[in-house]
């Protein structure tokens, strides 16, 4: 799960009170919503997760949460009025095979590593899933509840918890560590065979957090997101089978509405038009 600033601008660049902040808005999202989250990291012009959610309509709360919230207090800490976000977030599903899982925890985790920003991702300045998982505990942060800020009230201190990966959560804590600073490791050695190959180095923690948070890259990369990420064609054709067959029943049931029909019953994860989110314990007619 990924959502970029508006024009791929800097506008989370890392400091203490951005971190902070940022952590407060989605620990809070997580104590209302439930979701877990597996990883998460904040680079200067986007959000990166890697969550274990219920359904579509748990992730759509969450992430509605996280993006209206950060957009309010990250702008208006950088005095920014305009759209703080590109579009809407990008949810990508994951394949439930183990090594699925590790491929998108290994791509989570090499945030700020793969890009040349640091040389170890527990050196990123922001908020950054390696460091933590490694320490053995959650990211702090500040919560401001606006509301409660009228009445006098002031700011309160929340903390992200992290869940252990799906097909890793029989390994105790230390296991876990002990797998996960494995993975850190292949990918720090692999960014410096790379950087020795091309001659590159990296820009540094200091550099990092210099950066003007309204400047925005000459080329920002854009790629074409996968419907699910798996290791096998099977999986990746089976999601894309039943996605299509989703499809088709949401725009049949679409279409019956549209002509009148009350009894249009719309699949099982679905957000009819006119209804709330059609769980997935059966499919109902909008009402």
């Amino acid at each position: 799960m990924s959502q970029r600033c508006f024009q791929a601008r800097f506008l989370l660049t890392p400091n203490r009170r951005v971190n902070r902040l940022l952590a407060g808005v989605v620990a809070r999202a997580q104590e209302l919503y439930g979701v877990e989250i597996i990883g998460l990291s904040a680079l200067s012009n986007h959000l990166h997760f890697l969550l274990w959610v219920r359904d579509a309509e748990q992730l759509a709360r969450f992430m509605n949460h996280v993006a209206g919230n950060v957009a309010r207090e990250i702008g208006r800490l950088r005095g920014w009025t305009g759209s703080f976000w590109d579009e809407r977030y990008a949810a990508v599903l994951v394949d439930e095979a183990e090594a699925a899982q590790i491929e998108q925890l290994c791509y989570l985790l090499a945030q700020g590593c793969k890009e040349d920003l640091v040389a170890r991702p527990r050196d990123w300045p922001g908020l950054h899933a390696a460091s933590q998982i490694l320490m053995g505990r959650g990211l702090e942060g500040t919560w401001i509840d606006r509301s409660s800020l009228r009445a006098g009230s002031a700011q309160v201190t929340k903390q992200i918890q992290l869940s252990r990966l799906p097909c890793w959560r029989h390994l105790d804590q230390e296991e876990y560590r002990l797998r996960v600073r494995d993975l850190i490791r292949q990918i720090e050695d692999e960014a410096s065979r790379r950087r020795r190959s091309a001659g590159t180095g990296v820009l540094g923690r200091r550099a990092a957090m210099r950066q003007d948070p309204f400047r925005r890259p000459r080329a920002p990369k854009r790629s074409r997101l996968p419907l699910v990420h798996a290791v096998s064609r099977v999986a990746r054709r089976r999601i894309e089978t039943a996605f299509r067959a989703f499809v088709a029943a949401y725009r049949q049931a679409a279409e019956r509405l549209r002509r009148g029909a009350r009894d249009a019953v719309f699949p099982a994860g679905s957000f009819p038009p006119p209804a709330p989110f059609v769980s997935m314990s059966g499919s109902a007619p909008p009402g």
